[in-house]
């Protein structure tokens, strides 16, 4: 068990409605297919430290576009964490963002032992930097695909930990 991090993909009218708290966002949730949904596991906090140097706190600010990836500055707090907001015009400056960011990319700016120093999730005492590198970069790949997709259809994404 633990934070888990989570992205799903709606239209921008859904969207409104969440942010608006018109719609639960758990019977949401039950709503949509597999597709639309991505389950990031833990990585969440260790992604937004190696794009923006920063923890992913709401009341940190990062430069766009990967300051919104995790919590960004459009969020709501129904709930025990922030559902955090991403329209589909920053979906699509993220989807651009991460075509430049392939593996070699993202391990030049993967900082291991700052993340250590800092204590970022979920790292534990004695965590092997190659294998921890390997789950962090699996999940992002998987990202970029699902924000891939999203800005091919014209599509906003929302985040939030369970």
């Amino acid at each position: 068990m633990g934070m888990i991090g989570h992205y799903f993909r709606t239209s921008s009218e859904n969207m409104e409605h969440l942010k608006s708290e018109e719609l639960d966002l758990y019977a949401f949730l039950d709503t949509l297919d597999e597709s639309e949904q991505l389950d990031i596991d833990k990585t969440w906090q260790a992604i937004q430290f190696t794009l923006t140097g920063t923890t992913g706190e709401t009341d940190e600010t990062a430069e766009k576009p990967w300051g919104n990836l995790v919590i960004g500055n459009d969020y709501i707090i129904p709930y025990e964490f922030p559902l955090s907001f991403i329209s589909a015009k920053e979906v699509r400056e993220i989807a651009e963002a991460m075509k430049a960011m392939d593996e070699a990319e993202f391990r030049k700016i993967f900082d291991f032992k700052k993340m250590v120093s800092i204590n970022i999730y979920p790292l534990v005492y004695g965590e092997d930097e190659e294998e921890f590198f390997d789950y962090v970069y699996g999940h992002f790949a998987e990202m970029r695909k699902f924000f891939f997709e999203a800005a091919a259809m014209g599509l906003a994404v929302a985040f939030y930990i369970d």
